[in-house]
């Protein structure tokens, strides 16, 4: 549980690794992640997933664009791409398709949802169940074991950065991180997504949580641009980045996508758990 937080952290945190009131530019990491036999699909993906995930911004503007390696059979030709402006609460979700998928799914390249930042968190009745019980899972698994965090004491160079590396252990699981400081822009951007998702209010609701941030790289704020968990078979890692404002296309989808209307969410149920 703990790793897959930390990974949810990790990416959190890297979409907006160049956002507003830093300097313009493009991020690219590299992710790979060790499938478990018991999670391979009849036909075959390696053993691995492999995925490119690119980071933009020109400061006023963050786009994202995910690219599976072309060696996964299930994902050859798709990619995803979101876009936002800072200050709005509406992100836009492209995924493009392949030509022929895309024909058969009647034209265009792919489909289009227009998402309220709010519906990706406890603002959307299934997610907020999750995190509800995340929060419940986070609880009973600090009360068993707190993550404990080691300074190495010793640098490394990444895509040009220069990093600080840790270790986090967890019982009998170690991830290994690079960490840069945060600048105070991401902060202000990462906290705006936490409130607006609600992700501030589970974290606050879990005992022991405002300790082990204080704790976590001995309270400093930091960004991982480098992780590796061998036992998971997980890597993320920072592979480039171009100061520089993008091409301002980079941040449009494209026209012919096939607007998706948001699926239709369960009221909430009312105080004595009657629905609405």
């Amino acid at each position: 549980m703990h790793n897959r937080l930390a990974t949810a952290l990790l990416l959190a945190s890297a979409s907006p690794l160049v956002a507003q009131g830093a300097p313009a530019g493009t991020a690219t990491f590299q992710m790979t992640i060790h499938l478990p036999d018991s999670l391979k699909t009849p036909i075959p993906l390696a053993g691995d997933m492999s995925f490119q995930m690119i980071m933009m911004t020109d400061g006023h503007r963050v786009a994202m664009e995910i690219l599976p390696s072309t060696s996964q059979p299930l994902m050859a030709g798709m990619h995803l791409k979101a876009t936002f402006t800072i200050g709005a609460d509406t992100l836009h979700v492209g995924m493009l398709l392949p030509a022929e998928t895309a024909a058969a799914a009647g034209g265009g390249s792919g489909i289009r949802m227009d998402v309220p930042v709010s519906l990706l968190g406890a603002g959307n009745p299934l997610l907020g169940k999750m995190m509800d019980s995340v929060t419940r899972t986070m609880t009973d698994s600090l009360g068993k074991s707190l993550p404990t965090y080691r300074r190495l004491g010793t640098t490394a160079t990444v895509a040009g950065i220069t990093c600080e590396e840790w270790e986090t252990v967890v019982l009998s699981d170690t991830t290994r991180t690079c960490v840069i400081a945060t600048p105070p822009a991401v902060l202000a951007l990462l906290e705006r997504f936490k409130t607006m998702t609600g992700f501030a209010t589970m974290l606050a609701r879990i005992p022991g949580m405002a300790d082990l941030q204080k704790q976590a790289y001995g309270g400093k704020q930091v960004i991982p641009i480098r992780t590796v968990n061998t036992k998971l078979g997980m890597r993320l890692e920072l592979t480039s980045f171009t100061a520089g404002a993008p091409d301002a296309a980079m941040f449009e989808l494209p026209a012919d996508l096939q607007v998706m209307p948001l699926p239709t969410m369960p009221a909430k149920p009312a105080a004595g758990g009657q629905q609405q």
